[in-house]
């Protein structure tokens, strides 16, 4: 079983000096990939609801609507495919850039295809009422990473992996994402600067939730995925 305080623990003793401040620039980088629609309507809401002014952006943002949803299907979830590959390799101390660029080489439309199909089912679960949404969230929260090591795994087969490595595992998942809750106020205090330092702490954190889950379950590959190489099919 882990605790927080052990993947705490390993996430910081894998980010020592400056391997931490290379993460640091990469998930800054992935960030700025992630930018999308809703920040953009949601910082628009924010400014009228306490400034009381008309927005002028709100009209023309909407007709941006299908370009910001475009990117985040070919773009944004492929660019995360990396930002999770890196933290994977980084574990091992053989992490770089090029990591974030990973899900680009292998296996491009199959990547993007099982991300739109997985995040349609959250999104349809999350139309029942928000706790389905949640549920379905952490059901697959894993196959993102799953396609990271192999991005020609089977969809459905991705989503029952996660499902399986996620079974029971939920509830301390949720308070686990939680207990970064307060570095996050604390760093938007402080002029968002916080905010961005701890962004390599955590997703350090997740993949070493997602290592040791992955190992408990006993789920291997048969060979290392390289770069531009076809698929590895993973054993259960």
């Amino acid at each position: 079983m882990w605790t927080r305080a052990e993947l705490k623990e390993n996430a910081k003793a894998a980010l020592p000096g400056k391997t931490y401040w290379k993460a640091l620039v990469v998930s800054i980088l992935v960030e700025l990939f992630s930018i999308n629609f809703s920040y953009a309507m949601n910082l628009e809401r924010l400014r009228d609801s306490f400034l009381k002014i008309p927005s002028p952006v709100i009209p023309w943002v909407w007709h941006l609507f299908p370009f910001f949803e475009l990117f985040m299907l070919f773009v944004t979830n492929v660019v995360l495919i990396g930002l999770y590959y890196y933290f994977i390799r980084n574990h091992y101390g053989e992490a770089n850039i090029a990591n974030l660029f990973h899900g680009f080489r292998s296996g491009y439309l199959h990547i993007v295809g099982v991300q739109f199909v997985t995040d349609l089912i959250i999104f349809l679960w999350s139309l029942l009422f928000i706790i389905p949404g949640i549920m379905a969230g952490y059901k697959y929260r894993f196959v993102p990473y799953l396609l990271s090591e192999n991005p020609y795994l089977n969809g459905k087969e991705a989503r029952q992996l996660s499902a399986l490595m996620t079974d029971g595992q939920k509830w301390d998942i949720f308070i686990l994402d939680l207990s970064f809750l307060g570095w996050y106020l604390l760093g938007l205090i402080c002029f968002l600067v916080g905010y961005f330092l701890i962004l390599p702490y955590q997703h350090a954190t997740n993949a070493e939730l997602y290592l040791f889950l992955r190992d408990s379950n006993h789920l291997k590959f048969t060979s290392d995925v390289q770069e531009g190489e076809p698929d590895a099919s993973m054993e259960t």
